[in-house]
């Protein structure tokens, strides 16, 4: 799978890279908003789509809600995954319009449990 992960904390996503790249996905990392839709949008005029976005809710530049927005309006079947420290019935009724395309996520997992979540939805 090809995976686009952003966040604005390097720590973070080396650990989600890393578990990723481990099981053999092409992992692809941004620290913020913008440079996240800059790399969705590139990636996507060069017919190499995502398999799957996740990015951090909280982020400089732009955030998780600004970033899907633009994302979804480039390619409304994209899927993607917001991982928060707030709490995540809050975020769902930000992004209940977005119906099956955006799921959320609250911090405190276990990182393999991120990885299965990915791979059993998008499949392997």
């Amino acid at each position: 799978m090809l995976i686009l992960i952003a966040d604005d904390n390097a720590f973070t996503r080396k650990i989600y890279a890393d578990a990723f790249s481990k099981k053999g996905h092409i992992v692809t990392t941004t620290n913020d908003g913008n440079e996240c839709i800059t790399k969705f949008k590139t990636n996507w005029i060069q017919n190499k789509k995502f398999d799957v976005v996740i990015l951090d809710y909280s982020m400089p530049q732009k955030n998780g809600d600004e970033v899907v927005k633009q994302i979804l309006s480039t390619d409304p079947n994209q899927s993607i995954l917001i991982i928060s420290a707030y709490e995540a019935e809050k975020l769902k009724s930000v992004f209940h319009i977005f119906k099956d395309k955006v799921e959320i996520v609250q911090k405190g997992f276990p990182i393999e449990a991120l990885v299965e979540k990915i791979e059993t939805k998008s499949g392997p």
